[in-house]
């Protein structure tokens, strides 16, 4: 064990009471306490000086009373060299009073163990004598701490700088604490630029305008939305922003989230303009094959009444003069009947040129199409009396917005074709 050398133990420079006091006072301390006098010499210990001391095999000419620190400090090798040559000239300044006090955090880890421990010097006169306090206090516990925290707020600085969404935090008043580069790249500012500044800074108006507090406000109600924002060059482009709240040491702040959907909209108008160029040429195939179908069939509904006309003004060429009367008025009928005929033929063309071209002048207004239906059923009933016409419809009457002679065209192409490709009694019925 560490023991006193009573040959290089110093005077006393107290009474015994109060050297006793002074060293029940200085055992009483956790730290690893010695006095030294204004050559470095070691005149007091502590308990706690002692016990390390003893723990790590130290000797009384290294750490004992009498021992002069100031050599042990410039002897020392290894490891520990530039720490020990700092705290020898950092006693050397209080002794020559270039300071008044030296403080140091050094690591003096042992084979199993790490450890780490601050020293703290400072100095005091007594009877016109300098006198310094040495403290050694070990600090281990609150070190793993500091580089456990250390080490949580690299790895989360590694992750904000690396992110590649924009985060922002802001005060509870609405100004920028700190942005992370990704956010400093969408917006194109510096941290400098923008630290301090309000909120309203990101944002294009009508938020541009709104004070700080109000702008929160909105954010916090409406969540992650789509807005736009503005760079540092006044250049706009379209963002995904949501703020969440937090709390902190007891203050309130919020983290913002920036997304800048620059391509993404673009995408999206791409995609849209895609599916109009499809939807277009999808429907000019559809017109393109309607328009082959309706010219095949009115290749053979034209060839209809117009072999019917000639067959009947060939009869009335060659035999009209030992026709009887009914028989010419006949003839002449049917040729009267196709030519109305072949008119309609020529109108139902005609609308459908229209239509394709989005000529036709549509003129919607509120009508029955309940009373239109039965209207024109009516009328083929009185010109078809061998056919059996009728209306399936609801309880009350439908009511709607249509033009009536678009709509009375086509419903006279429904009961035109119905009608000529049913039976001869047949019963035709229109539900609605």
């Amino acid at each position: 064990m560490l023991q006193s050398d009573q040959s290089a133990h110093p005077p006393p420079e107290f009474s015994p009471a109060a050297e006793n006091f002074i060293q029940s006072a200085l055992d009483a301390l956790p730290a690893h306490v010695a006095m030294l006098d204004d050559s470095g010499n070691i005149i007091s210990v502590n308990r706690a000086w002692r016990r390390y001391a003893d723990v790590n095999g130290m000797t009384l000419r290294d750490a004992g009373l009498g021992a002069n620190y100031l050599r042990v400090c410039d002897q020392a090798t290894g490891r520990s060299s530039q720490e020990a040559a700092q705290v020898a000239r950092g006693i050397r300044e209080i002794i020559s009073r270039q300071r008044e006090e030296f403080y140091l955090e050094y690591p003096c880890h042992s084979p199993g163990q790490k450890n780490w421990f601050i020293v703290q010097v400072t100095r005091f006169e007594w009877q016109g004598r300098i006198r310094l306090i040495m403290a050694h206090q070990n600090v281990t516990q609150l070190k793993e701490v500091q580089l456990q925290l250390d080490d949580h707020r690299k790895r989360l600085e590694t992750i904000l700088n690396h992110v590649v969404n924009g985060i922002v935090t802001i005060s509870a008043s609405g100004s920028l604490k700190m942005l992370n580069p990704a956010a400093l790249t969408i917006f194109d500012y510096s941290q400098a630029e923008l630290t301090g500044q309000s909120i309203n800074h990101l944002f294009a108006a009508p938020y541009r305008n709104l004070a700080s507090r109000r702008l929160l406000e909105i954010l916090q109600v409406n969540g992650n939305q789509e807005l736009i924002g503005q760079r540092k060059d006044g250049s706009l482009f379209p963002m995904l922003f949501g703020i969440s709240e937090m709390h902190l040491n007891g203050r309130r702040m919020y983290t913002g989230i920036v997304q800048d959907i620059t391509e993404r909209k673009q995408m999206e108008a791409e995609l849209l303009e895609k599916e109009r160029i499809t939807f277009a040429l999808n429907k000019e195939r559809e017109m393109r094959e309607f328009r082959n179908r309706f010219i095949g069939i009115m290749s053979h509904e034209l060839r209809t009444p117009l072999s019917s006309i000639l067959l009947s003004s060939d009869l009335l060429k060659h035999y009209g003069d030992r026709a009887e009367p009914e028989e010419k008025l006949l003839y002449l009928d049917n040729i009267s009947t196709q030519v109305e005929h072949l008119a309609a033929l020529i109108k139902e063309m005609l609308t459908v040129s229209r239509s394709e071209k989005q000529e036709l002048d549509f003129k919607p207004q509120p009508a029955s199409l309940s009373a239109l239906c039965q209207q024109v059923i009516e009328e083929y009933q009185i010109t078809h009396p061998t056919c059996t016409l009728r209306l399936e419809q609801p309880a009350e009457a439908i009511h709607t917005l249509l033009d009536p002679r678009l709509m009375r065209q086509v419903l006279n192409n429904l009961l035109s074709n119905a009608i000529k490709y049913s039976a001869t009694a047949a019963r035709v019925q229109v539900e609605l």
